[in-house]
């Protein structure tokens, strides 16, 4: 897979991942400051050729990926903060359509594990993970303990080795 990285004001703001000489995923930079990171989302937005349409993949992919940092000393809760409603801001933007999949593909499997193990939802690192309306059924018996699975930041680190 090959990283690009896009600038602004000769700051890295927003990593596009590429296989095949085609996007795939982005996120933005985990650095940039909540000022940095809504004027990056702004200026991106009105790119045009195809680049605004990564924009809320990489609004999603950083959310989730800034969710699940457990280090106290990497936690960007500044960030957390405002993704949502620069999510809300740029709801009108076009998503690409291989993120569009990549959403739905991860969103049937978190729905089928929590189906399976209902304990992990505390694992889900960003609402947008999860289907629409998705809801978990009251379980009639306790659940049985689960045996220890990777999370979905340990899945992807093994996929990328």
């Amino acid at each position: 897979m090959m990283q690009v990285s896009v600038l602004s004001g000769g700051r890295e703001v927003l990593y596009l991942y590429l296989r095949r000489n085609r996007v795939i995923s982005a996120c933005f930079v985990f650095t940039l400051s909540p000022d940095q990171l809504r004027k990056a989302v702004r200026e991106l937005s009105g790119v045009a050729g195809g680049l605004a349409s990564w924009v809320i993949p990489a609004l999603e992919w950083t959310q989730a990926d800034v969710a699940s940092v457990k280090d106290p000393q990497q936690a960007r809760p500044d960030l957390l903060e405002i993704i949502p409603s620069l999510l809300e801001d740029c709801r009108e933007l076009p998503v690409a359509e291989i993120w569009q999949r990549r959403r739905r593909a991860l969103q049937r499997q978190w729905a089928e594990r929590l189906r399976e193990h209902p304990e992990d939802i505390t694992e889900v690192s960003a609402s947008w993970m999860l289907p629409e309306g998705f809801t978990l059924k009251p379980q009639g018996r306790r659940a049985k303990p689960s045996t220890p699975r990777k999370t979905v930041r340990q899945e992807r680190r093994a996929r990328k080795a």
